[in-house]
């Protein structure tokens, strides 16, 4: 093979995978900054970093869900241990679906076997892929450096330059494994759902198994079975061990060489797993155009709705731990009262959670057009508008669908928030809790509208607008009120304009202006996907 003929699959895979990469390197820093630079404001006493350590870092929830605390009376352990964990599922995620989709995705499509009729081979188009993915994954921990290290700036003296570059080493480390795990499992799978399917199940049990070993007393050697429990033990900023990585390292480099040799052993399209014997067809759900694609979406969707209920509910139960910590501090007791502070850190809690359950719901609706728009990308729409099915008929199904996943997606995120919260021992007010899950929804149908509107006028650009407005919101409303940015810049985040229920009353006039503009974007949207020719990817 010529020496430059990988060049043009490398980039391919590099052009696919960086956008999301930058976008989540940029969200990655951000939690980083703005946790580092609120803290101090918001616990300025040693008394009341100590109240914060003594009620989080003995709370069981918080514990399965984020692991072990380090060092939590201070600005470097509380940053790490909160983004720590969560920035590592994500990270896992997206390299799982950009590896699978770079890897089984092209060969489900097709477009494998073209690729291979060229000067090449399977195993230097894999290697060439993979090279590719690991560019976007350097960008990816590129960003979350430079992110971390200048949305520190003025809190220095605990966040070294050095501590902070191994902080995004970790904070990147699950996306670099799942990079090659991604890769590996192409090899085995016979489709890029299975892949996912097996992926999926590897991240939830190493996640399992990290949260057994912190929670379960005496089983504390657990979560070294456990990737994430590697990350946890590497503890940047507090005490480092650089040794606690090696074993992720390392497992990336084996995953990645596994994949070449068995890439280089199998033909193209085949799996390494054995062809299961296939099932009896069922033609449930397939009446109607919305009924055939609320099949399609099922599975994803029940995954948000799961995930959400589990999330909503873990962190409802901590509501009362920070209400117990904010009636410990002496200045809010002075100023409020016993009873007033310990109302505002439970009302304060909860609006944090219906704001990360509305990012999520954001990102949701982003999927859901992203997946629409790979329908006409992969050629599989043109099997349908050639029979009596109309553009907007199918645009119109599509839509439908998805608004209803986001609507009980939103009622999913309050019931178990609201449960949660009881569970602890406290009591939401009920209408606060409705007001903020009709804001989340305002959220999630702004991203649906803009990305009919990008799909209809631009298609290819339809990632960079939903995903983009989803991180921009979240960063603005993350790095914004903690580094006190100019009102003018906060109000162009969707999230600023939910209100902050149930802490506050909904903005109502906020979350009207957001329907009404997803409303418009969809229609000329609409309009635009039905005047202009179909697009590949």
């Amino acid at each position: 093979m010529p020496r430059d003929s990988a060049r043009p699959i490398l980039l391919f895979a590099l052009r696919r995978a960086l956008p999301l990469a930058l976008v989540w390197g940029l969200v990655f820093g951000a939690i980083v900054a703005a946790t580092a630079t609120s803290y101090g404001a918001l616990f300025p006493t040693r008394f009341a970093r100590a109240e914060l350590a003594l009620a989080f870092g003995t709370n069981p929830g918080l514990t399965l869900l984020l692991g072990h605390g380090q060092a939590l009376d201070t600005a470097a352990g509380f940053t790490v241990w909160r983004a720590l964990t969560g920035c590592a599922l994500v990270g896992a995620v997206w390299a799982m679906t950009a590896s699978t989709k770079a890897l089984r995705g092209e060969e489900d499509a097709g477009r494998w076997e073209v690729l291979l009729a060229g000067p090449t081979t399977q195993r230097r188009a894999t290697a060439a892929i993979l090279a590719g993915l690991g560019l976007a994954w350097l960008a990816l921990f590129a960003v979350v450096a430079l992110v971390d290290v200048v949305g520190t700036l003025g809190v220095r003296a605990d966040f070294p330059v050095g501590g902070l570059l191994f902080l995004a080493f970790a904070q990147s480390g699950a996306a670099l494994l799942f990079l090659a795990l991604g890769a590996l499992a192409s090899q085995l799978a016979r489709s890029r759902r299975q892949a996912l399917a097996i992926l999926a199940g590897v991240l939830g049990f190493c996640y399992l198994v990290r949260a057994l070993g912190d929670g379960l007393p005496g089983w504390g050697w657990l979560a070294w079975v456990s990737p994430l429990g590697w990350i946890e033990a590497a503890r940047p900023l507090t005490a480092p061990q650089p040794l606690a990585l090696v074993p992720l390292v390392a497992l990336a480099l084996v995953a990645s060489w596994l994949a070449l040799a068995l890439a280089a052993r199998r033909d193209a399209g085949a799996s390494i797993l054995a062809e299961r014997k296939r099932a009896s067809s069922s033609l449930r759900l397939l009446g109607s155009v919305p009924a055939f694609l609320a099949r399609q979406e099922r599975a994803p969707t029940l995954i948000w709705w799961g995930a959400l209920a589990l999330g909503c509910f873990l962190l409802g139960t901590m509501t009362r731990a920070v209400s117990d910590a904010f009636a410990a501090s002496p200045l809010l007791t002075r100023i409020l009262g016993a009873g007033a502070a310990a109302q505002l850190g439970a009302t304060s809690f909860l609006s944090v959670i219906f704001l990360l359950a509305a990012t999520l719901l954001m990102a949701m609706a982003a999927g859901q057009v992203g997946r629409l728009r790979e329908e006409e990308a992969e050629g599989r729409l043109d099997n349908l508008l050639v029979r009596p099915v109309r553009r907007l008929a199918w645009l119109a199904g599509g839509l439908g669908v998805a608004l209803v996943a986001l609507l009980v997606a939103a009622g999913v995120a309050c019931v178990f928030a609201w449960w949660g919260a009881r569970a602890s021992g406290l009591s939401a007010d009920v209408a606060g809790v409705a007001g903020a899950g009709v804001g989340i929804v305002a959220a999630g149908v702004l991203v649906l509208g803009a990305g009919v509107l990008a799909w209809g006028v631009a298609p290819r650009v339809v990632p960079f607008v939903t995903y983009g407005l989803v991180a921009w919101s979240f960063l603005v409303e993350m790095v914004g009120n903690a580094l006190q940015v100019g009102p003018s810049l906060v109000r162009f985040s969707v999230l600023d304009h939910l209100g902050r229920a149930p802490q506050t009353p909904p903005d109502w006039a906020g979350i009207a202006g957001l329907l009404g503009l997803g409303a418009a974007a969809i229609l000329v949207g609409a309009w635009a996907f039905a005047k202009r020719d179909l697009a590949s990817a």
